[in-house]
């Protein structure tokens, strides 16, 4: 599901700046050495969670590990901005390379869980049998990429990664002034709402699958971005946070239906499943057509908590009060 398991920046201390500077819309801090502090935190944690996937196999901890790089990622781009050196742009492909790595193991255990909640409700014999031929194919395909991610892994040199990172912290040398720091990343924060109002308009009007994930991962970009100036000590981003979580989960959930259909039609696609299980497979369209028809009410829902909601309006407001600066877009 959405990336909300691991604990939220709201959830968590503050990296709090050497000097606070009080201002009309709430107190704010963020100078560069608070910013390495912070990038140190999430690089331990994150450096902390990369083994329990390569030798585990806690679910939790795949999900994790694609959280704290994102954040790790973010941190990165905000203490050093474009033009960026080579060695700053190829840490951030490194942490992408490991996303990507785990996405399909991330959603074979998402899938696996649906799968699993669906043969442990229904009362149909025939129906529970076809679930189950569902769950084998996952678990024969999370077999298989779990492998593969872990290949992939374990070509990551850790100790390099930490290395690599810490040099350019001594490098940069704490010398970006407080005011400049945060008018950066509140400008990054204003560029990634204004493609979040772009992608949700085009998602409401378009209501395709591929615009409303298009609206997922500009809502991913806005809150990660959002979390660090609230890791930060920016107190007021908290209501726009849980706005996003919000919304991130409402979100999180159409996604995992989307790919359990995906699995689903996979695992009926094979000629083994419909030459000897034709029956199994007819029960699996019925429930798929069902369960299609309700996501109708789950797009609704998402577009509501999107336009609607009251931390749309402070969104809004908070932007509103901010001084405006121009700055570079950045993928998260």
């Amino acid at each position: 599901m959405m990336e909300n398991k691991s604990q939220p920046a709201l959830e968590q201390e503050p990296v709090r700046a050497q000097r606070m500077a009080p201002s009309g819309e709430g107190s704010q801090a963020g100078d560069s050495d608070a910013l390495t502090r912070l990038l140190r935190k999430r690089l331990e944690k994150y450096v902390s969670l990369m083994p329990v996937v390569l030798v585990g196999d806690d679910p939790d901890a795949v999900h994790d590990v694609r959280v704290w790089s994102r954040r790790l990622q973010q941190s990165l781009v905000a203490l050093f901005p474009k033009p960026r050196s080579g060695k700053v742009r190829k840490l951030r492909r490194t942490l992408r390379r490991v996303r990507r790595a785990l996405g399909q193991w991330r959603n074979c255990d998402v899938v696996l869980k649906l799968a699993s909640k669906q043969q442990r409700r229904t009362r149909s014999r025939e129906k529970k049998q076809a679930w189950g031929l569902v769950r084998d194919y996952l678990l024969q395909r999370r077999g298989d990429q779990v492998a593969r991610a872990r290949k992939k892994l374990r070509r990551q040199d850790l100790a390099d990664l930490v290395g690599r990172i810490e040099k350019l912290m001594v490098q940069s040398g704490g010398q970006q002034e407080t005011e400049a720091l945060m008018a950066r990343l509140r400008a990054g924060i204003e560029g990634a709402w204004t493609k979040w109002q772009s992608s949700l308009v085009q998602a409401v009007e378009a209501r395709q699958r591929g615009d409303i994930h298009a609206l997922r991962i500009a809502s991913k970009t806005l809150r990660y971005r959002i979390e660090l100036l609230h890791d930060l000590g920016d107190s007021d981003t908290q209501p726009l946070l849980e706005w996003l979580k919000e919304l991130q989960e409402a979100l999180g959930i159409w996604h995992d239906r989307q790919v359990l259909y995906q699995a689903m039609a996979e695992a009926m696609a094979r000629p083994e499943f419909l030459l000897r299980r034709p029956d199994a497979a007819r029960k699996l369209l019925i429930e798929m057509e069902k369960d299609y028809l309700r996501q109708e009410t789950a797009i609704n829902e998402i577009f509501r908590l999107a336009a609607e909601h009251g931390g749309r309006k402070q969104m809004e407001t908070w932007i509103a009060k901010t001084p405006h600066e121009t700055a570079p877009p950045d993928r998260t």
